[in-house]
């Protein structure tokens, strides 16, 4: 056989195996991008600052070969599935003692699509592996108060709604603010249950007699976007609190919890009457300085 034609054939073999070798090396550094089956998410919200964070657990094919890049290809495959991890972090959210999210934007596709847009606002707060490779941690967090936050899709009113004066001379002060304290359990309206208070974007307070003391349409639409409105908290011993309810709040125990999602609360007749006598503190109350102290939030 001649010579030449067979180092040709050897050369021609060689090829094909340094080919196929390179072929099978870059396929095994390739992370396979997950199905939304591979991801879970954890929910917290900081009512106080109005932050809602997301901690997006991606779970990893320890199979293959982890490189450098493995982190941020699955940060890549997170920031593509933004809108959709968002809508869900938010969709449990209790809009009201009546309604969640879901509730409200579920079966109406523009206002599906408007709370997605909110996704854009994420801040992406770092990425790390589990020692063992088993996971992938991604986090991000959303503002829920502000232009920029959930809040304002549930906000169609220009104007706060008068509160309710009480007449008569009833004994008071000017108050900075009020200062609920809602941690336990307490008795749900028209129940023998006792239940827990669920935070909520726009909780209602009520007299004993559930008339209406305070709900979102009688709050001041510019201090709802700043700030909620009330603000909850496990504690009143931050000082950062007084930037919201002053130096001389009112300070009271809820009555009752209100409602089908636990998150209105009644206050007694004697409280509700010293907040609705003076024009001062019913503005007090259109500008949200409220805390409401709940238990730790699991």
């Amino acid at each position: 056989m001649n010579k030449k034609f067979v180092l040709f054939i050897i050369l021609v073999f060689l090829s094909f195996i340094a080919v196929t070798l390179t072929a099978d090396e870059s396929t095994s550094t390739r992370l396979s991008l997950p199905d939304e089956s591979e991801i879970s998410l954890e929910r917290t919200i900081d009512w106080w600052n109005g932050i809602l964070h997301v901690k997006i657990v991606k779970q990893n094919d320890i199979k293959q070969n982890f490189t450098p890049d493995n982190k941020y290809l699955v940060e890549r495959y997170i920031r593509e599935k933004l809108p959709d991890i968002f809508l869900n972090s938010v969709l449990d959210i209790y809009v009201d003692s009546a309604h969640t999210i879901r509730d409200l934007v579920i079966e109406k596709a523009d206002s599906i699509r408007s709370l997605k847009n909110f996704y854009i606002y994420g801040l992406h707060e770092g990425a790390y592996q589990s020692q063992d490779f088993k996971q992938t941690f991604v986090y991000y967090s959303f503002p829920v108060y502000s232009e920029k936050g959930i809040i304002s899709l549930f906000l169609h009113h220009d104007y706060p709604e008068p509160l309710n004066k009480e007449i008569g001379f009833i004994p008071t002060m000017e108050y900075t603010g009020l200062i609920i304290y809602a941690k336990g359990t307490y008795l749900s309206y028209g129940t023998n249950k006792r239940v827990s208070v669920e935070p909520a974007l726009f909780p209602v307070l009520y007299d004993e007699e559930t008339n209406i003391v305070l709900d979102k349409w009688m709050c001041d639409p510019g201090y709802l976007k700043k700030w909620g409105m009330v603000a909850y908290a496990e504690t009143t011993g931050e000082s950062e609190f007084i930037k919201r309810t002053g130096l001389y709040p009112l300070k009271t125990m809820a009555h009752q919890v209100f409602g089908k999602n636990n998150c209105d609360l009644t206050l007694s007749n004697e409280v509700v009457k010293k907040l609705l006598t003076s024009e001062k503190n019913r503005k007090m109350l259109q500008q949200g300085r409220i805390l409401i102290i709940i238990d730790p939030q699991q």
